[in-house]
């Protein structure tokens, strides 16, 4: 395998989800970010410390110690 990229993290590494055309979302402990995949942050959404998570269509489900948030993937902001 090639390493084509390095992303310095926020936290510690959790998980990361590849999107096709979109970009690979990065689960940090304390945060979620999207990221091209030549390693170019396009945004970072920090979080209290993540517990669980689940990416549907456009959006990613974050489980935290103090609550659920909803985030667009598309932009990393928090959805109502």
């Amino acid at each position: 395998m090639k390493v084509i990229s390095e992303i310095d993290l926020q936290s510690f590494f959790v998980d990361v989800v590849e999107l096709a055309n979109k970009g690979i979302i990065v689960i940090e402990e304390i945060g979620v970010g999207l990221y091209e995949s030549t390693g170019g942050r396009i945004w970072f959404t920090p979080t209290d410390l993540i517990e669980n998570y689940l990416v549907e269509n456009d959006t990613i489900i974050v489980t935290t110690d103090t609550g659920k948030i909803k985030l667009s993937i598309l932009t990393g902001k928090e959805l109502i």
